[in-house]
């Protein structure tokens, strides 16, 4: 059996939109396990000039910054404990571009990932607003939560999330779809 880590990386990424709605340790498991899996595929492909992108090495700049920082610090040890994982979220950059130039069908799988999860928050907002909660039993008249049960975050996911959806409608080529939208 082939290992094939676009198809593995493809599906798991993917379904990252629906994983941020229940569960915070799902969503940092998938961006760990990716980065710590591309920068293996990096490795035994020796594809290093993967690494060379201007965006990941803008990141390293930071990075570093974010560890002398640490390690200046009055608690230098709990510090660099907190900082030293961050370089999961600029391989995990890399491994989304190297996702959308090599895999065509990752952009096709995210878009109906965001679509899934808006599809699920709305149906649960509409429910909640009739007065029928399965789910949330803390929501007030002010401000429903859905999917997010007692964190009134719906807002904020909604609006950290449409950009990334109006961008791939673009690249699919659905620009009817970016109006109604």
């Amino acid at each position: 059996m082939v290992f094939n880590y676009l198809l593995i990386s493809r599906y798991f990424i993917g379904l990252l939109p629906i994983f941020l709605i229940f569960s915070i340790f799902l969503t940092d498991l998938i961006v760990s396990l990716g980065a710590i899996s591309f920068l293996l595929f990096v490795i035994i492909k020796k594809k290093i000039n993967l690494l060379k992108d201007n965006a990941f090495l803008i990141f390293l700049v930071f990075y570093s910054i974010f560890i002398i920082s640490a390690i200046n610090s009055e608690f230098s040890i709990y510090s660099l404990l907190k900082t030293i994982p961050y370089i999961r979220f600029g391989l995990f950059l890399i491994l989304v571009k190297y996702l959308l130039k090599n895999d065509t069908k990752f952009q096709t799988v995210f878009f109906y990932s965001i679509l899934i999860s808006y599809l699920l928050l709305s149906i649960e907002i509409i429910l909640q607003i009739i007065g029928i909660d399965y789910l949330s039993q803390h929501s007030n008249d002010i401000r429903y939560s859905s999917l997010f049960l007692d964190e009134l975050i719906l807002g904020s996911y909604i609006v950290k999330i449409s950009p990334i959806f109006l961008a791939i409608l673009i690249f699919l080529n659905k620009q009817r779809y970016v109006l109604f939208f």
